[in-house]
Parts: C-alpha cells; sequence; structure tokens
C-alpha cells in the first residue's frame, strides 16, 4: 500500500501558522516591554518569589484577582502598596462587558522597610 503525502497547501498553511509561544523563564529578568504579563506568568512569579508550592499559590493569586476585578467593576478606588493606588477613572458599557479606563499612581520608589513581607509574623 503506497504512502501519499499530503498536498502541498496543507504543508504550507501548517508552516505559516503562528507558533505557540514558549513559557517564560522566571529568572528574575524583567519581561520585554509590551508584552503581556498573564495569569500563568505571574503565578510562576509569585512560586519563585514567594518559595510556596504552586498548588498553594494558584488558588490564591485566582482569588485576589477575582477581589481586584470586582473592587474594579464596583468603581472602588484601591490603594495597594507597592502597587500603588488605583482608581476607575470612568467606565462605559459595550457590546461584550464593561470598558474601565483605570489610573494608577506609583510612588517615585518603592520603600523597602528591610523586613521580608513574606516572614511568619509568629501567629
Amino acid at each position: 500500500m503506497p504512502t501519499t503525502k499530503p498536498p502541498a497547501d496543507s504543508v504550507a498553511a501548517k508552516a505559516a501558522r503562528p507558533r505557540r509561544k514558549a513559557k517564560a523563564k522566571v529568572d528574575g529578568a524583567a519581561p520585554a516591554a509590551g508584552a503581556d504579563l498573564k495569569k500563568a506568568e505571574l503565578i510562576e512569579l509569585v512560586v519563585a518569589r514567594s518559595g510556596l508550592q504552586k498548588k498553594a499559590v494558584k488558588p490564591a493569586v485566582e482569588a485576589i484577582l477575582s477581589a481586584l476585578g470586582e473592587a474594579i467593576e464596583a468603581g472602588r478606588p484601591l490603594n495597594l502598596p507597592p502597587l500603588g493606588r488605583l482608581r476607575v477613572a470612568r467606565t462605559e458599557q459595550k457590546e461584550k462587558g464593561s470598558l474601565s479606563v483605570l489610573k494608577l499612581r506609583r510612588g517615585a520608589g518603592v520603600k523597602d522597610s528591610g523586613k521580608d513581607p513574606l516572614a511568619d509574623t509568629g501567629e
């Protein structure tokens, strides 16, 4: 039984498809400017900085993102050092959901208290 080659156009179509991006390495280096920070990368960054296991970090990050989304949707200002102060400038209802314009004010520099924010408090 002879084997048949796929048509040349399907081979070309496969070659023209965009490739999936590789997972970003978490090595402490800053990502390229303009690159979106996605949830999976955020989780990996938190795992790397905290030393906690991914199975403990993932639900916490998802809960935080959910709470932040609800606060923004409600129009609540956020004061979250060292991220900064965030407020909702305006919100518009669109066909596929709402569009919120946010303003973020950050300090001139993040002040280091010298304490490890993830250290045990002895509780």
